[in-house]
Formats: structure tokens, C-alpha cells, sequence
């Protein structure tokens, strides 16, 4: 998921400042494991990142999605974007 997320944003002209993974769980008959990760770049970008990730057949859940200006002018176009997700996989 790193790698293809990692693509996606150099695709897209966005940096990644943060990716974490958390602890694999087990739930029923799926493997759950907890992603956060934090990218910064145009707004435009990060709107595409996600319509990109929507689109996918991907086994996700969102969690929390913050969209959090930079700078304290808000007509600024760069934003960073800080998702926490699920990703779920066959046992």
C-alpha cells in the first residue's frame, strides 16, 4: 500500500511527510491493519489523490480525514492532508 500510495502522490506532485502503519489485527476472517499518512501539496492534487483512491478497488475503510491549511492566509492553494484508514485483506 506504501509503494502505490507513494506513486500516486509523485504523480500528483505531492510530498509525503508521513507514513505510518499500525498493529495488524484479525477481525472475523479479514486481516485489519491501520494506516496514517500525511501529504502536502496543492489542493487540486489532493482532491485528485482521493478521487483516485475512491475509484480504486481497494479494500478501505476512511477513518478520519483532515484537510488542514499551512499558512494562516487561507487562499493559500497548499494544503496538507492527513488520512487515517483501514486496509482490509483476506486471512
Amino acid at each position: 500500500m506504501e509503494q502505490r500510495i507513494s506513486a500516486l502522490c509523485d504523480e500528483k506532485g505531492l510530498r509525503i511527510k508521513q507514513f505510518d502503519t499500525g498493529r495488524e489485527r484479525i477481525i472475523g476472517e479479514l486481516t485489519v491493519l491501520p494506516i496514517t499518512f500525511r501529504v502536502y501539496g496543492l489542493k487540486a492534487s489532493i482532491i485528485d489523490l482521493m478521487n483516485h483512491i475512491l475509484t480504486q478497488n481497494i479494500n478501505v475503510s476512511f477513518v478520519k480525514i483532515s484537510l488542514i491549511a499551512n499558512e494562516p492566509n487561507l487562499t493559500s492553494p497548499y494544503l496538507t492532508l492527513v488520512l487515517n484508514l483501514r486496509l482490509y485483506r483476506a486471512v
